[in-house]
C-alpha cells in the first residue's frame, strides 16, 4: 500500500487535471494522517512529523499553492518518506484485527485474559 500512495504522489509531479488533483489530495492527505496516527502510537516522533507535514502539504480542504519547483520537490519528498516509512511502525497496526506489537524485531503475543 505504502508503494502505491507513494508512486500516486510521485504522479503528482504531471500535469494533472484540476479533478485528478483534487481526488489526489484526498487519498494522500488520508493516508499520511493514518501513517502519523500509527507514528503516534509507536512512539516515533520523527516519522510523526514527517507524516504530519505531509499530511498538511496535501491537504484539500485549505489547499497550500507552492511555486511549480517548489511543489515538485515536495512531491519528491512526500513520495520518498512514504516509500521509506518503517516496515516495524507499519505492520504494528493489526490489518486483521489482532492486537499484537511490533517493535524492534519482537512480537509480543496477545495477552488472553481468560488464561489467566
Amino acid at each position: 500500500m505504502k508503494s502505491v500512495m507513494s508512486i500516486l504522489v510521485f504522479s503528482a509531479i504531471l500535469p494533472l487535471p484540476h479533478f485528478s488533483d483534487h481526488i489526489l489530495r484526498w487519498v494522500v492527505c488520508g493516508f499520511c494522517a493514518w501513517l502519523a496516527y500509527l507514528a503516534l502510537k509507536s512512539k516515533e516522533p520523527r516519522w510523526l512529523s514527517i507524516m504530519g507535514i505531509a499530511a498538511v502539504l496535501f491537504n484539500p480542504f485549505e489547499t497550500m499553492y507552492l511555486a511549480p519547483g517548489l511543489s515538485t520537490v515536495a512531491s519528491l519528498a512526500v513520495g520518498t518518506s512514504l516509500f521509506c516509512f518503517p516496515k516495524r511502525v507499519y505492520r504494528s497496526d493489526s490489518h486483521n484485527r489482532m492486537s499484537e506489537i511490533v517493535t524492534k524485531g519482537e512480537v509480543a503475543a496477545p495477552v488472553n485474559e481468560s488464561e489467566k
